[in-house]
């Protein structure tokens, strides 16, 4: 049977817990409507989210104060100073406050970082994966830090613990370099910008030609002409040269190659094939369309005839029916003999 002393210690532990919880849940209450209160006066929407999701951290830390508080009325008592389980006590205690402290930062962080999220959403280089990798890494330094401290607390030698972690790292780092080099360069990608998701772009030396439609840590893919998703390491991408034809404007530049005998009117030819370009109802208005002469050679002259349309998928197409009807509206003007029937 349990002795009466250690009775009593237990029900005045168990008693001083439970006034603890009451008495850090009203505190918490209190806080909550004060913080609340004062973030609406000051309408200020980050603040009031901040009140709230400090309120459960507050009581939480509020309750461990409160055991703080039972553990050094439990010290000066003379039949307690020699108890077995005190520094077991100040050690949860203080693992809890490091615990809930990291837990509030973690939430404070949150919030701010979203927060600023959203007023950087109207700007032009918003880019939120990349934002989402510096959220990542914040949450990795909070929580790096609160196990140092937690360590340094317990006499743990961190100089060693460092130690051992540079030289794990460094072996992970060998055994992934190639997924390392991909993730450097994801984010070489999303600093750079050299195109972002939407795009349209085109990998010199490949037959490669597509939209982007994501931009990861690792790789990036691409939506080609075909139809079919690409999947590109992105440590190939830094290396290789690219075109966007999103940019400046989203418009995909065309040409179609004419020779013209020089015993032909020029200016009539030109005039004939920059309306056949204009009528053509997939080319669009701006910028213009223009035709050049370009070369001469032996036998003839050369136009160059230049538009723009929206969708570099049509390419081939609208060049096929513009070079189609040029021959059709030149040889009805007699630059061209007509094919015997």
């Amino acid at each position: 049977m349990l002795r009466p002393q250690l009775l009593v210690t237990i029900g005045l532990i168990l008693l001083y817990l439970a006034a603890a919880g009451v008495a850090a849940w009203l505190l918490s209450r209190l806080a909550r409507v004060l913080l609340v209160r004062l973030t609406r006066a000051l309408r200020s929407e980050v603040g009031e989210r901040l009140a709230l999701i400090s309120t459960r951290p507050l009581g939480l830390v509020g309750f461990v104060l409160f055991l703080y508080v039972g553990r050094a009325y439990l010290a000066v008592r003379p039949e307690y100073r020699t108890a077995s389980f005190l520094p077991y006590l100040d050690r949860v205690n203080f693992l809890l406050i490091v615990f809930f402290l990291t837990l509030w930062v973690d939430r404070i962080f949150g919030v701010l970082f979203d927060w600023h999220l959203r007023s950087l959403a109207k700007h032009p280089s918003f880019d939120p994966q990349l934002l989402s990798l510096f959220r990542y890494a914040g949450r990795i330094t909070i929580y790096f830090v609160a196990v140092t401290v937690a360590l340094g607390h317990f006499g743990v030698n961190l100089a060693g613990f460092l130690a051992t972690a540079g030289v794990a790292s460094l072996a992970i780092a060998f055994a992934t370099q190639e997924t390392l080099s991909n993730m450097v360069a994801g984010v070489i990608l999303m600093l750079d910008r050299p195109f972002q998701v939407g795009d349209r772009i085109e990998v010199l030396g490949t037959p490669l030609i597509g939209d982007v439609i994501e931009i990861g840590t690792r790789s990036t893919k691409l939506l080609t002409l075909d139809n079919t998703v690409a999947v590109l390491a992105n440590k190939d991408l830094v290396a290789s040269r690219i075109i966007n034809h999103a940019r400046p404007d989203p418009g995909v530049r065309v040409r179609v190659t004419l020779g013209v005998p020089y015993a032909a009117d020029i200016g009539r030819v030109k005039e004939a094939v920059r309306a056949v370009i204009a009528e053509h109802p997939a080319v669009l208005p701006a910028p213009p369309p223009a035709v050049y002469l370009t070369e001469f050679t032996e036998a003839q002259v050369r136009l160059t005839g230049i538009f723009t349309i929206a969708d570099l998928r049509e390419a081939v197409k609208v060049k096929d029916e513009i070079n189609t009807a040029i021959i059709e509206r030149l040889q009805a003007a007699g630059v061209f003999p007509r094919q015997p029937s």
